[in-house]
């Protein structure tokens, strides 16, 4: 096993030095292939963005030539969506609480403040479970009903005002930071009924 790494390890330092950086740069300097890893198979890309970030993707290509495709194709809609103030790169709900969790972590450990636990609870017991496997502009009215439905059966009592205030609380502060960091263009509206 070892020694299939250290072989494919090999293969694609070579794959990738068989290319300049010249070559591997292209739209004008905004999009670099690269390998990941030593041991990696297929190309991956990054590509700058409006705010001078890079927004770094598999392209799920072996061959150059398609993942130099892919990765044009990928850098053309992100600048045709923030030609139209769209959302720029599409996020699962899951990684934007995955960040959200580490800020609360943070502020936790320095407050103590029940209130960021009770967040912290929800987002691992119920937001990430029901709501992690959209992506962040996919969350609409529609899903925060089913979301709503899921709660009460995980429950198995209609929920009391007091848990979906602290939900919506959590739900409310993940989507705010998902459009802060441009994820989605505006909140979905969140009913308070319990």
């Amino acid at each position: 096993m070892a020694t299939t790494k250290a072989k494919t390890s090999k293969q694609n330092s070579n794959k990738q030095e068989e290319y300049s950086l010249a070559q591997r740069t292209i739209c004008n300097g905004n999009v670099v292939l690269y390998f990941r890893t030593d041991n990696a198979t297929r190309w991956h890309a990054r590509i700058r963005q409006q705010a001078n970030t890079w927004h770094r993707f598999s392209t799920k290509e072996s061959s150059f030539s398609k993942a130099k495709k892919a990765a044009e194709e990928r850098f053309r809609e992100i600048k045709h969506n923030e030609k139209h103030k769209r959302v720029i790169v599409p996020r699962k709900f899951s990684d934007v609480c995955r960040v959200v969790k580490r800020e609360l972590l943070k502020e936790y450990e320095s407050t103590n403040a029940h209130t960021l636990k009770t967040h912290i609870q929800v987002i691992d017991g119920y937001l990430v479970p029901f709501l992690g496997k959209y992506k962040c502009h996919e969350i609409t009215t529609k899903a925060l009903k089913e979301f709503s439905t899921a709660r009460t059966n995980k429950l198995g009592r209609e929920p009391t005002k007091s848990t979906i205030s602290n939900h919506n609380a959590a739900l409310n502060y993940v989507l705010k930071q998902a459009q802060a960091l441009g994820y989605i263009e505006k909140l979905p509206k969140i009913n308070n009924e319990g």
